[in-house]
C-alpha cells in the first residue's frame, strides 16, 4: 500500500472497470492517481463483470508509484454490497465512495469494511 501522507496528486485518471483496453494501458498514462471506476461510468449491465475486473487487476498492479482507488456504487444500490465487499479483497489504497452527504453516510461503511478487511487477514488471502 502506497504511503498517502503528504502526497500531491497533480493528475487523477478515472478508468471504467468495464473497459478492458483502458485497464490495459492505465500504468503508461503518468498519473499520480487512478481511480478505477464502480460507479457511474459502468452501465447497469457491466456492473458485475466490471466488479469481477478488480481481483485479476490487483493481481497484476503494475506500479506501486500510482495511488490505487476505486469508486464503489452507493450502498443503497443493487450494486454497493458486493461493490465494498470485491474492494476490500483487494486493498486498494483508498476507496472512493459516491453521494456522501453527510459523516453518517461514512462512519456507516466503517463496521462493514472492518468486518471484511477482518475475515480477509484471517483466511490467509
Amino acid at each position: 500500500m502506497m504511503d498517502l501522507n503528504n502526497r500531491r496528486r497533480r493528475s487523477v485518471l478515472f478508468v471504467p472497470m468495464s473497459n478492458e483496453k483502458a485497464l490495459s494501458a492505465v500504468a503508461s498514462r503518468g498519473s499520480d492517481a487512478v481511480i478505477l471506476d464502480l460507479e457511474d461510468a459502468v452501465g447497469p449491465e457491466e456492473k458485475e463483470s466490471a466488479r469481477h475486473n478488480l481481483r485479476p487487476f490487483f493481481d497484476r498492479k503494475p506500479t506501486a508509484t500510482v495511488e490505487w482507488i476505486v469508486r464503489v456504487n452507493d450502498m443503497s444500490s443493487p450494486w454497493g454490497a458486493d461493490d465494498l465487499q470485491a474492494v476490500c479483497a483487494c486493498a486498494p489504497d483508498a476507496v472512493l465512495i459516491p453521494k456522501v452527504n453527510i459523516a453518517k453516510d461514512v462512519i456507516a461503511l466503517r463496521a462493514p469494511m472492518n468486518s471484511l478487511s477482518a475475515g480477509k487477514s484471517q483466511s490467509g488471502q
